[in-house]
């Protein structure tokens, strides 16, 4: 989902898309970004049955990236 956000980090340090990645990742807890299926399984588990309980709850599915500022880290860094 991110790809295109990542083009001008690619182009301003001269990077490739996986070397972006590993840019805006690097402070992130969990170091890496989410992939489609996780979030697909936290939505799937919101549909569900077992969440029946859960009601006007936010659930960040964002391997932590919301402690820290991970946009101004990636494009303050190199």
């Amino acid at each position: 989902m991110a790809d295109e956000e990542m083009e001008p980090l690619m182009q301003n340090h001269n990077i490739s898309l996986e070397q972006a990645y590993e840019l805006v990742t690097r402070d992130v807890p969990l170091r890496r970004a989410a992939s489609s299926e996780e979030i697909a399984a936290v939505c799937r588990f919101l549909i569900s049955e077992d969440a029946s309980i859960v009601t006007g709850a936010v659930v960040v599915a964002d391997a932590g990236s919301t402690i820290v500022d991970v946009p101004t880290l990636a494009f303050s860094a190199i």
